[in-house]
């Protein structure tokens, strides 16, 4: 806890230095804390003020002051120690206010109820919009909506997500008229008809929207099985990747299954387009369809497909067996998952295959002793660099591939996800495109169009750090 001098003031002369100013301080658990407890409302309407900041400034004059925020409903707590206190809030869009029987006296152990605080709108003007999002086929609420409201010629702006009920609440906003938008993952976004006007001190209600939900996208299936090639008898549990690749919006699409107790899988959800099928499981030495091992050989599927069957081959357990452990990364030094990882030997059998994660790392098993040949392949491009395993496991293998790839989601390209790139996209989207630095970095859901369902993803990566698009980061 916070101490003074029991001697201040303390005289400084010229030339000396004053000695024995002994500060004894005590712990926070030395003294048990009280409490004040208030609600934070507009002076004006009444209206509850959740996010207000509130301060209690002990009356002692030390140097210390005590703050919490004002929660969704605007009440609030704030522990303190023993003491008298002068009690405050501020709030954006509002005048300082005080509470009218200052100083507050607080006592160990007890809470002191009913230290509300009005809070007096700004001379400039603050008000707000509300309204409620529903899906225009069943009349249900869209929960986790955005809103968008931007000023027509000022500098408002200000955005919401909707409740579990649809309902949303932009403000404080400056005065004005304002274009709202509403948009949400699988539906087409809205712009209400009519310029809302934003009037000081009051809310401006039922700015509606009923959005249309996209049509059921046109997506295949690829399913077959997994074998013993020796044995015909099914491989449980061995993964099963389709790798597409979209060269008209310059991006990826990985999709995995897992084989049952029949060594059937079944890969659903594909956009239809070429893809390469691969399969491996523990044991067994990994294929690419058609039965081969290179990427060149490859036979491409296009969903729905059935009977992509595999049989592979079982590798016999080698307790000197080495791995290889890398990453492989764009010439943007991006990481590029979904990338096919080969290992070969001298004579130039591929001996193992394997499959990039998201974040562009590999690990290739069961490899014996001796020099090999680790390649990296996306469509046309390829890459590859020689590995000693004489003297064990190898890791810290980087391949890059001669081909660009701005970290998707990562709009202003500083290799990280941000509120910046929110912001970023929603002005390209909203305004102008050629603010974008790289188009297919926009195209955050991986559909081929950059529109407001992009930044509805792009706030779920960068607020929860999940990707919901289509995409496989």
């Amino acid at each position: 806890l916070p101490g003074e001098y029991l001697g201040n003031p303390v005289r400084d002369e010229a030339y000396d230095t004053a000695s024995n100013v002994d500060i004894a301080l005590r712990t926070a658990n030395s003294l048990p804390f009280g409490a004040i407890h208030g609600l934070i409302y507009d002076a004006v309407t009444g209206e509850h003020l959740p996010g207000a900041r509130v301060f209690a400034r002990p009356l002692n004059h030390l140097p210390v002051l005590f703050e919490t925020r004002s929660d969704t409903d605007g009440g609030y707590l704030l522990r303190i120690p023993p003491g008298d206190y002068n009690v405050s809030a501020i709030r954006i869009g509002y005048d300082s206010g005080y509470y009218a029987g200052n100083p507050v006296h607080v006592d160990s152990n007890d809470t002191v109820l009913g230290i509300n605080i009005p809070l007096q709108p700004l001379a400039i003007g603050f008000g707000s919009l509300s309204g409620q999002v529903l899906n225009a086929a069943d009349g249900t609420p869209i929960p986790h909506a955005l809103v968008v409201a931007r000023q027509g010629d000022g500098f408002g702006y200000g955005s919401a997500l909707t409740d579990s009920g649809g309902h949303y609440r932009i403000g404080p906003l400056p005065v004005g008229f304002y274009k709202v938008a509403a948009m949400a993952r699988g539906y087409y976004p809205a712009v209400y008809p009519n310029p809302v006007e934003v009037h000081a001190g009051e809310n401006t209600p039922d700015i509606n929207f009923r959005l249309h939900p996209f049509p059921p996208p046109d997506l295949g299936t690829i399913s077959g099985l997994v074998t013993n090639d020796s044995t015909g008898e099914p491989i449980e549990c061995a993964v099963v990747a389709a790798v597409g690749f979209d060269s008209t919006f310059d991006h990826r699409i990985v999709r995995y299954a897992h084989t049952d107790s029949t060594g059937g899988y079944v890969i659903e959800g594909l956009p239809k387009i070429p893809y390469f099928v691969l399969a491996w499981a523990r044991g067994y030495r990994g294929e690419i369809y058609d039965n081969v091992h290179r990427f060149a050989d490859a036979t491409k599927v296009i969903p729905d497909a059935s009977g992509i069957d595999f049989a592979l081959e079982r590798k016999e357990r080698d307790s000197t067996a080495h791995s290889l452990v890398g990453v492989v990364l764009s010439s943007a030094n991006t990481p590029l998952g979904g990338t096919i990882v080969q290992a070969m030997d001298g004579g130039g059998s591929v001996v193992n295959t394997g499959l990039t994660l998201p974040d562009g790392g590999f690990i290739l098993n069961g490899l014996a002793p001796g020099s090999y040949t680790v390649s990296a392949a996306l469509e046309e491009a390829s890459v590859s660099q020689n590995v000693d395993l004489s003297g064990g496991s190898v890791s810290g293998i980087s391949l890059m591939l001669p081909i660009g790839g701005a970290l998707r989601g990562d709009i202003n390209q500083n290799g990280t996800y941000e509120p910046s790139d929110v912001v970023l996209l929603i002005n390209g989207v909203f305004s102008d495109l050629s603010m974008l630095p790289d188009r297919a970095a926009a195209d955050v859901n991986c559909d081929g169009s950059l529109t407001p369902a992009d930044v509805v993803v792009e706030l779920q990566l960068v607020f929860t750090g999940r990707n919901v698009g289509v995409c496989g980061f």
